[in-house]
């Protein structure tokens, strides 16, 4: 119990602390002080290690980091990870050198890769409407958009549109639609 001056212990094989521990100045584990006020070349928590968010920086990992648990509670912080990011391996990964974001793949080949044995992108309308209120709404589009100066914008789209069904469920027509980006227009539709 009590404080201790640890620069007065000389160098330790171990270190263990039962209860908190508060440093003012530089902690050093393994590494020279970098300017960090804690530096570690290599570090095992067990339980709980807790960064106040005072800085722009409060907690930088470089190297090889393991992450059992990892809670960020500052909402209006920003989380930068700067050699990509893989959750469960393959669950989840953006690849930092190609800018591409893989779902169910480790190594994503397009812009967004999806990758199951029956893979399913759902665009869901979370309206609640009851008949005939569905007649004409949009379940959903799916644009193709063009950055180009000379005119951006959508220059094709795929759209769900309901239609009034039998009781209180919408049918629903698929429509295609293409043009210039400020005008386009539907030129195709299936119906239920």
């Amino acid at each position: 119990a009590g404080t201790t001056n640890l620069t007065t212990l000389g160098t330790l094989s171990a270190l263990q602390v039962t209860g908190n521990a508060t440093t003012t100045g530089y902690l050093t584990i393994g590494t020279a002080p970098t300017g960090a006020n804690f530096t570690a070349g290599s570090l095992n928590v067990q339980d709980k290690f807790v960064v106040p968010y005072a800085s722009t920086t409060a907690l930088t990992v470089s190297g090889t980091g393991f992450v059992g648990n990892l809670s960020a509670t500052n909402a209006s912080a920003t989380s930068t990870f700067a050699g990509g990011l893989a959750i469960e391996t393959s669950g989840l990964v953006y690849d930092y050198s190609t800018n591409r974001v893989g779902i169910g793949t480790a190594a994503p080949t397009a812009l967004l890769d999806v990758s199951s044995t029956a893979p399913v992108i759902r665009i869901s309308n979370s309206q609640n409407l009851s008949a005939p209120n569905w007649e004409g709404v949009t379940l959903g589009d799916l644009d193709f958009y063009s950055a180009d100066s000379s005119g951006p914008g959508v220059n094709s789209r795929i759209r769900s549109i309901a239609e009034t069904g039998s009781g209180n469920y919408p049918l629903a027509s698929l429509t295609f639609w293409t043009g210039r980006p400020e005008s386009i227009s539907e030129k195709m539709r299936i119906t239920s």
